[in-house]
């Protein structure tokens, strides 16, 4: 699935929820599992019962649960089409009977998340810097 939120974006916003999410489980001490590791100045693994971000080189990886047993899960990462203005791809997995349901989940939450962080989308180019 093709996004037109940068990779820098996707990234800057989960850093955020995962300062959120790191702060929350370490104050509030609940049962359950909890990791987090910090390299230099950011996260690169925040673990809880029920939300898992995991920042690597070229890419991000969001898990939250949804419900026992049923996560939300997806990877995003840098890619620049030729053929549209979209910069990132968003990879998921679902069974093929909820591929569609799945499909629409990811990007509601996605679309969600940016609009919270206050995030718009910024154009790789436009028709009209090509023809100036």
């Amino acid at each position: 699935m093709r996004s037109k939120f940068s990779y820098k974006q996707f990234e800057e916003v989960l850093q955020k929820l995962a300062h959120i999410i790191a702060i929350d489980a370490v104050t509030t001490l609940r049962r359950g599992r909890g990791r987090i590791i910090i390299s230099g100045p950011r996260f690169s693994h925040v673990e809880t019962s029920e939300y898992e971000i995991k920042f690597y080189a070229i890419h991000v990886s969001f898990s939250k649960k949804i419900s026992r047993g049923d996560w939300l899960t997806f990877d995003a990462e840098d890619k620049n089409y030729l053929s549209s203005n979209h910069c990132s791809k968003i990879s998921f997995w679902a069974p093929d009977e909820k591929l569609e349901e799945r499909k629409k989940q990811v990007t509601e939450f996605i679309n969600n998340l940016m609009a919270d962080a206050g995030v718009s989308i910024e154009p790789r180019f436009q028709l009209s810097q090509m023809t100036e």
